[in-house]
């Protein structure tokens, strides 16, 4: 009911990803992702059970294989708050059944049922908050916190933003909120730099 309910097409096509890595496993990107040769090795690194031999690594201390991979946005920045740095324009799930993207699942009704809906900001916050990138950073935040390191919990390796830039190229695309992006700056964001000014 609730895939129906979404007002925006990109809502169920982000709801759909969530559900096949969950169901199937295997690597999602956006179409508008272009892998370098230096993705390989970034996702090779990611899934070793050590840091020996690797570049870096994702464990945090124990041998755990990490069941899901994310990326933190081209655009992170440690002056943002932990809920916007990581995409779910591509997202890895080296085997189906993940606890984490069945964690995300289980956050979607009550994520749409609780965002407002701010329609004269565009579809922007809405897709962001109920199904984007911000709703699976809430999600991943959430799970850190129900599931501590000492417990028995598979591990989310998150790619740093310096290896994602190097790893991937975001190419110039049919985005969804290239229209609503400008108008709330329009609207939003030049009227207080004029103001400011």
């Amino acid at each position: 009911a609730t895939y129906d309910a979404y007002p925006y097409f990109i809502q169920r096509v982000d709801a759909a990803r969530y559900f096949i890595l969950y169901v199937y496993g295997g690597l999602y990107a956006d179409m508008d992702m272009m892998p370098t040769a230096e993705l390989a090795g970034v996702i090779r690194d990611a899934l070793r059970r050590s840091p020996d031999g690797a570049s870096w690594s994702c464990s945090e201390g124990g041998s755990a294989f990490p069941s899901v991979v994310l990326f933190e946005s081209k655009m992170a920045s440690r002056l943002l708050p932990p809920s916007t740095r990581i995409t779910n324009a591509i997202m890895l799930a080296p085997e189906p059944q993940s606890t984490f993207f069945r964690h995300v699942i289980d956050g979607l009704v009550p994520a749409f049922e609780r965002t407002p809906s701010l329609h004269y900001l565009g579809n922007y916050y809405n897709v962001l908050s109920t199904t984007g990138s911000r709703f699976l950073n809430l999600r991943f935040l959430d799970y850190r916190h129900s599931h501590p390191l000492q417990d028995a919990r598979e591990e989310v390796c998150v790619v740093p933003t310096v290896l994602t830039r190097r790893a991937i190229i975001s190419l110039q695309g049919s985005s969804w909120h290239e229209g609503a992006t400008s108008s709330f700056i329009r609207t939003f964001i030049q009227p207080l730099l004029i103001w400011a000014a």
